[in-house]
């Protein structure tokens, strides 16, 4: 390989390692953006490649109602935060998101609750 392509490379790695940089940036800018407004950030800023999950959100929603919510507020709360919900009905789908989570548990009637507060209660 000759000097110049490796310094080449260099070159572009270092541009592509500047442009993730400024990304990031923007994102943090953002994300701060929306605290101010009142909503969540949309991107996790542990992971920054990735979007908080619709499960994510709806346990937030729920432990910030500090009691067990239907899931129409469910699907709401997620909405106020400036995330769309795909399919038909939001409610159901964001129940199949929910159901997929640990942390939350169906109480029945469509009400959701935290598998946290349901061993606090069984204590």
């Amino acid at each position: 390989m000759r000097p110049e392509t490796v310094l080449d490379i260099k070159e572009v790695k270092q541009k592509k390692l500047d442009r993730i940089a400024q990304i990031q940036s923007e994102v943090d800018a953002l994300n701060t953006t929306l605290r101010l407004l009142g909503n969540e950030p949309l991107i996790d800023p542990t992971q920054p490649n990735r979007r908080i999950s619709y499960a994510e959100l709806a346990y937030r929603v729920i432990k910030e109602a500090g009691r067990p919510l239907h899931r129409s507020a469910v699907a709401e709360g997620v909405l106020d935060r400036g995330r769309t919900i795909r399919g038909k009905d939001p409610r159901r789908s964001i129940t199949a998101h929910m159901s997929g989570d640990p942390r939350i548990v169906s109480k029945g009637n469509g009400y959701w609750s935290l598998k946290e507060w349901e061993a606090a209660k069984e204590d």
